[in-house]
This record gives structure tokens, sequence and C-alpha cells, in this order.
């Protein structure tokens, strides 16, 4: 027979699990630069067809891109762990950060020189940007996993998943609002240079044996 558990008790066990996966350094703060790779993931994805419009590309290019990302995903999803086996996931996170700057500037340097097939070029690395940012997501994943409980892995996945949620919305919240005062341009050097010291995250996480 399964004891039932009040409400109390699970409002009580949740808390305990976020307080002990924030505390937790084994996974801690790979979560907190999983969730900030997914939400400017987020940002570059919300972008595709507006910098296509920009740069005056036909509406097919839109199409032919999105299928190109979707596929990108599936390959790393696929190749996750292959990828991760010969290359330190410790030291993969850097990769990432490096690949996810560079979009950045990619993106920056589409707003200034205005050329579609340049731009459609160009997005196409970004998308693979994106896949490595998806790989690392997955073993994210699979370290939660390695490191909770039977018991506390699921609020702990739940956590993960917030962080997630919670970097998205919050990052397309400040891009629309800067967009309204600044260029889209500008806003994406904003973006950069809060970015830059994100590389706080891959940097301690390289270091962690």
């Amino acid at each position: 027979i399964v004891k039932a558990v009040s409400l109390k008790e699970h409002t009580k066990t949740i808390f305990q699990t976020v307080r002990n996966t924030i505390k937790n350094k084994n996974i801690n703060c790979q979560m907190l630069y999983c969730g900030i790779i997914a939400g400017i993931t987020s940002l570059f994805i919300w972008n595709f067809q507006p910098m296509l419009k920009s740069s005056g590309a036909p509406v097919l290019f839109f199409g032919i891109l999105y299928f190109i990302n979707h596929i990108i995903r599936a390959i790393c999803s696929l190749n996750a762990k292959k990828i991760t086996d010969k290359v330190n996931f410790n030291k993969f996170g850097m990769f990432v950060f490096i690949s996810y700057l560079i979009s950045f500037l990619v993106i920056i340097a589409d707003n200034f020189y205005i050329n579609y097939k340049i731009c459609f070029i160009s997005l196409i690395f970004v998308c693979l940007a994106i896949g490595m940012g998806l790989i690392y997501n997955i073993i994210t994943t699979s370290l939660i996993h390695k490191f909770a409980k039977n018991e506390t892995r699921a609020t702990m996945s739940s956590v993960n998943n917030m962080l997630i949620g919670l970097c998205s919305g919050l990052f397309l919240i400040i891009y629309k609002n800067l967009i309204s005062y600044i260029s889209i341009s500008n806003t994406f050097i904003v973006f950069t240079i809060c970015f830059v010291f994100v590389f706080y995250f891959p940097y301690r996480i390289s270091k962690n044996r």
C-alpha cells in the first residue's frame, strides 16, 4: 500500500530538493549554464524570420533554414553520447560558449551588412551552434540523473526545466523591451556584452574534476 503524502509534506520536499540542487556543486553550475544557453537559443531562433526578412531573402529560405535547424538538432541529439565520449564534458561547455559568442557576432554583422545569401549561410552556422547547445542540454540532464537520488530525480529534472523556461522567457521579454528603445543590432550588442560574463560558468565547470 502506497502511503498518501500530504500537500504540506510534498511542498516541503520540493523546496528541499530545490535547495539541495542549488547547493550541489556537481550540477548547480551546469544547470544554470544550461538554462542560459537554452534561453539564448530561443532568442536566436526567434530572430531567424526577422533577419531573413530584413535581408530581403525569399520566403522559401525561411522554410529551408527551419528544416536545416531541425535536421541539425536531430543529428546532434542522436549523436550526443558519441560526441561527448570523444570530448570531455567539462571542456565541451567552453566550446559551446565560444560557438554562441561567435553566433552573436555573426548576427550583429548581418544586421550591419545586409545580404540575404550571406545572412542565410551565417544563420546555418548559428544552427550548428544551437545543435552544440542541445547536446550540452542532453548531457546535463544525464548528469542530473547520475547525481540525483531516486526519490528526488524527477523534481531535480523539473528544476532544470524550470530554469530553461525562466531564462527563455526572461531573455525574450528583455529583448522585446530593448528593441522598443534601441535598434536590433544595438540590442544584440548589449546581449553580447552581457553574454561575455557568462564565461564564468564554463570556466568554472572546466575546472571541476
